[in-house]
């Protein structure tokens, strides 16, 4: 909304089926729209920040970058039910649970399970939403099993080895000049809570390229682009 604001053109739906070039350097996405329609949009820097789906369009400019994919479900309650924001041993013991309230609801969740197949069509099921329900009543026994809806996404986390529990949620801006696909950053890995320092790097990435110095503001601002 934001960006709208400030007169950014938007195209939602629309995918990056391929990337622009001119001399070598990225100068753009070839995007598609539901219906089929195809666009150039050109510019002088391209931003990758497709979350769980940085590696396809990564692969675009023939790069490559492994991402180890969680799937985390919540459930979803628009009501009220709890005062505060809760942080809850799960019903295996194994992780933590959140109880978040938000205006007008309750959100449960995440679970944290891996996931190797397609990302566009994703879904929860019953174990997983038993799991949260499951994990909230060890505590509050009267917690309603009739939630309003679920949501379910899958986090980029970025390739590593190791212990599911130890993988690290850190971000990283990749500069794919490097690589001779100038013009072109990439921004993967990362949590939802840290998008605003995620952005500000990002940006700030692109403002090098550009040759614009001026200072970053996302602090200053909400998401709908009024003052914060």
């Amino acid at each position: 909304e934001a960006a709208r604001k400030l007169g950014a053109p938007a195209r939602i739906g629309w995918r990056a089926v391929g990337l622009l070039r001119e001399g070598g350097r990225v100068c753009g996405v070839l995007a598609q729209g539901p219906d089929g329609k195809r666009e150039e949009l050109r510019a002088k820097v391209v931003v990758n920040a497709s979350g769980p789906w940085i590696d396809p369009v990564a692969r675009l400019a023939g790069l490559s970058i492994p991402l180890r994919l969680r799937k985390g479900t919540h459930l979803v309650y628009d009501k009220p039910l709890v005062p505060v924001g809760l942080l809850l041993a799960a019903v295996d013991r194994g992780r933590y649970v959140f109880v978040i309230p938000f205006a007008g609801g309750t959100l449960v969740g995440p679970t944290d399970l891996p996931h190797d197949g397609e990302i566009d069509t994703l879904r929860t099921d019953d174990s997983e939403l038993e799991y949260l329900h499951a994990s909230v009543r060890r505590y509050f026994k009267d917690f309603p099993k009739t939630w309003s809806r679920t949501t379910v996404g899958a986090r980029p986390i970025l390739g590593q080895s190791g212990s599911e529990k130890l993988l690290s949620r850190e971000y990283q801006v990749f500069d794919h000049g490097t690589e001779g696909a100038e013009g072109l950053i990439t921004l993967g890995g990362g949590k939802m809570s840290d998008f605003r320092l995620m952005a500000k790097d990002a940006v700030d990435l692109a403002c090098q390229k550009l040759g614009k110095d001026a200072p970053c503001r996302t602090h200053c601002l909400t998401l709908a682009g009024g003052a914060a």
